[in-house]
């Protein structure tokens, strides 16, 4: 009966929980269930009313029974109902088809072997649905398994988690304010053959429940709580979605608000309340402070005050970090009982019977033998020892090394005057106005320039009899050289003097002399005054409004000859620069008295007449070659292609590697050069492209003839490109090399 017993008892199985229940004595089991199902589809209800699938004991307890008991079950589970009807078998027609279909994979063998064996990787799983029919046992996966491609077909499904984000949303708060959200949704398939059978594109359907979910959560918020409460409205949201997806086979697994973005008008005004909030309290704590330091003031008078000490040794403080700093202005800080002590000894003083007068004079006769007892006395010896110290810190104060303020070119007439007048003036004003006001004293005694009346009275009524001085020794040696001679007979017959017995005669080319002619030294004199004036303007502004600002005060006229390629500056008669000329007039004219500042700038300026005109030489020192205005006509060129090779350097390579000929052509209009590209026949088939910037050449490449226009263009960056690098590679000295046939090219480091 004990056999009989238990060939009888049967192990039942709840279609709807985890638990297995034994009909009798038989300890529970449990088996593994779908996730995420809450309850039985209708029709295994009425296959299975009371829930449970009875097996038998022996059948459950063997393993492979067990597996196949499990894979019933979840079948029944994802909504699949499992029958030994044979109306819910294949029918004759199914079987047919299916084994002539095996005949056809035997027929086919080997080559069919490849169709019939699919891979499933880790993280998928496949459903597989023969004649139309899913299969018992559920996915398929992971690993190798057999398929008929004549009847069977199946589907792949990924199980990996999937991000997606919720597009932005508009939506309307419980308080009426109008936000836009959005949010990242984090989900997977749980179930494979659910999510296939059930619907047709399980995360597309799940994206659009996401932003209606969205919506109609946030629509339940007042915008406090949608700021501060994020994470219980991402925990809402996905209990939400997990419900609503589980017939899907999907599982929410997170879900994140990215971004709340608030109307502008709306983010004013709660800046604004802010701003207010934070006011406030600045506001207060301000005043704590001020209350706290007026206590602070307070008590440290108090101190001071039992102490006249004190505030002597606070007065010397002041007067030390003062001193620290760099300023041109200093503060003596008098002390204040000084004066008490004044006014005592004054009482003591006025004591006497004397008459009115008398007392007037003793009174003031008293007075500084009383402050030479004052401060002799213990109670005055701060007040006067500070009085010392800040005498010693003003002396401190007006050194200043004259000596180095000596110009190379001045000669030692010219710095003793300067010199003079700095050491007289200095305690009257500051350095840098010394400085100047000694050179415009200068300028109008030894160089005979013209300033402003008032500014000229100034500087005589400072220079006091210096100018004197200065000419005294002139007028004498005048007098030395007019003076005749007492020892002359004027009976013997006059000689003549060879003009090479004079020193000045013998500088200078073969046959000329810078005194031959008295106008030579009047323009000398004028281009003197004109570097005279522009010493002491800046270099900034303007260089055309400069030159016409000095060349007013020295009377004289400047103009620019323009012809042809060259441009020529003259001051009056004289050619002081000579200079190619490239852009248009304004451009040549501005760069020819830019340059023509810099040659006037030189210590040595000579006059000399060549042909029919005057022509400016000047050297860097007494001891160096002249040079000819003609020297400086690559100058101006010059300087603007080292202005473009700076603009180059400083900018980013990528920038203009990118777009080479729209960078070079704007960095040529900005400092008025001209990029252009030659293209000349070569031998043969070949041309050359020649790229020149205002006439000098700077690269060149060889290009075959016939090519599109495609072509032509890369040849035209790639050219640029080129001619950019060769400029980086310029020189800063002499940068420019002028051949014979007149040909400019650029020098290479």
């Amino acid at each position: 009966m004990a056999d009989d017993r238990d060939v009888c008892e049967e192990v039942r199985i709840p279609l709807n929980e985890d638990q297995i229940v034994l009909t009798q004595h038989v300890t529970p089991m449990r088996i593994a269930s779908s996730p995420g199902f809450h309850g039985l589809p209708s029709a295994a209800l009425i296959k299975y009313p009371d829930g449970y699938l009875s097996v038998p004991k022996p059948a459950w307890e063997l393993s492979l029974q067990r597996s196949q008991v499990n894979s019933i079950v979840t079948s029944i589970r994802e909504g699949i109902l499992v029958s030994g009807d044979k109306d819910d078998d294949f029918g004759p027609c199914h079987w047919l088809l299916i084994v002539f279909s095996w005949f056809i994979l035997a027929l086919t063998l080997p080559f069919s072997l490849f169709f019939c064996l699919t891979v499933v990787k880790e993280y998928e799983r496949a459903v597989i649905f023969r004649l139309g029919r899913l299969l018992p046992g559920g996915a398929r996966g992971p690993g190798i398994f057999f398929i008929n491609p004549c009847t069977d077909t199946y589907r792949k499904v990924d199980l990996r988690v999937v991000s997606f984000d919720v597009p932005p949303q508009e939506i309307l708060s419980k308080d009426s304010v109008t936000v836009a959200v959005d949010a990242v949704v984090y989900s997977r398939i749980s179930n494979a053959t659910i999510s296939v059978i059930n619907v047709e594109d399980a995360m597309l359907s799940t994206k659009l429940l996401a932003q209606t979910t969205l919506r109609n959560i946030l629509g339940t918020k007042t915008l406090t709580e949608i700021l501060c409460d994020r994470e219980v409205i991402s925990q809402t949201m996905q209990t939400s979605l997990d419900e609503a997806t589980d017939p899907w086979g999907v599982k929410v697994e997170r879900v994140e608000v990215k971004d709340v973005r608030l109307p502008v008008q709306l983010q004013r005004a709660m800046a604004a309340e802010a701003e207010a909030t934070r006011e406030a309290r600045a506001k207060a704590i301000a005043a704590d402070g001020e209350q706290q330091a007026s206590k602070a003031l307070k008590e440290a008078a108090d101190i001071i005050s039992q102490s006249p000490a004190a505030l002597q040794l606070r007065y010397l403080q002041t007067l030390t970090t003062i001193s620290a700093e760099r300023n041109s202005t200093v503060i003596f800080p008098f002390p204040v009982d000084i004066l008490s002590y004044l006014s005592r000894a004054h009482r003591n003083c006025s004591t006497t019977t004397e008459s009115t007068k008398t007392a007037q004079s003793s009174a003031v006769a008293v007075v500084p033998t009383s402050i030479a007892g004052c401060s002799a006395s213990t109670s005055l010896s701060p007040s006067t020892s500070f009085f010392s110290a800040g005498i010693n810190f003003m002396k401190m104060e007006n050194k200043l090394n004259v000596n180095d303020l000596r110009r190379p070119w001045e000669n030692d007439r010219m710095w003793n005057l300067r010199k003079q007048f700095i050491m007289r003036n200095r305690r009257k004003m500051m350095k840098s106005r010394l400085i100047c006001l000694s050179n415009v004293l200068v300028n109008i005694v030894v160089l005979g320039a013209g300033y402003d009346s008032k500014l000229t009275e100034k500087v005589m009524k400072m220079a006091g009899n210096l100018v004197d001085q200065y000419r005294k020794p002139i007028q004498q040696e005048a007098e030395e050289i007019l003076k005749p001679k007492k020892n002359e007979d004027d009976s013997s017959p006059p000689t003549k003097r060879s003009r090479t017995d004079y020193d000045e005669y013998k500088q200078g080319p073969p046959g000329y002399s810078k005194w031959q002619e008295p106008a030579i030294c009047a323009k000398q004199s004028m281009l003197y005054s004109l570097r005279a004036q522009l010493s002491i303007l800046t270099s900034d502004g303007n260089p055309m409004q400069k030159f016409n600002r000095v060349c007013n005060i020295v009377k004289c006229v400047w103009r620019v000859h323009l012809t042809g390629t060259m441009c020529t500056l003259m001051v009056d008669d004289v050619v002081v620069v000579t200079q190619l000329y490239w852009a248009d007039e304004l451009q040549a004219k501005m760069d020819a008295c830019s340059t023509a500042a810099d040659i006037l700038s030189r210590e040595v300026l000579e006059v000399r007449r060549i042909g029919g005109g005057y022509e400016l030489y000047t050297a860097r020192g007494p001891n160096q070659l002249l040079e000819s205005p003609q020297v400086w006509r690559l100058m101006s060129l010059s300087k603007a292609l080292l202005r473009l090779k700076d603009h180059f350097l400083h900018h980013c390579s990528s920038k203009w590697r990118d777009e080479p000929l729209r960078s070079m052509h704007a960095a040529c209009k900005q400092y008025k050069l001209c990029y252009r590209e030659h293209r000349v026949k070569d031998v043969g088939m070949a041309e050359r492209w020649i790229a020149t910037i205002s006439d000098v050449f700077i690269h060149e490449v060889k290009m075959r003839i016939g090519r599109n226009r495609h072509e032509d263009v890369n040849t035209s960056n790639r050219l640029c490109t080129k001619s950019i690098e060769c400029l980086m590679q310029m020189p800063r000295q002499n940068p420019l090399i002028e051949h014979k046939n007149g040909e400019l090219r650029i020098r290479y480091e």
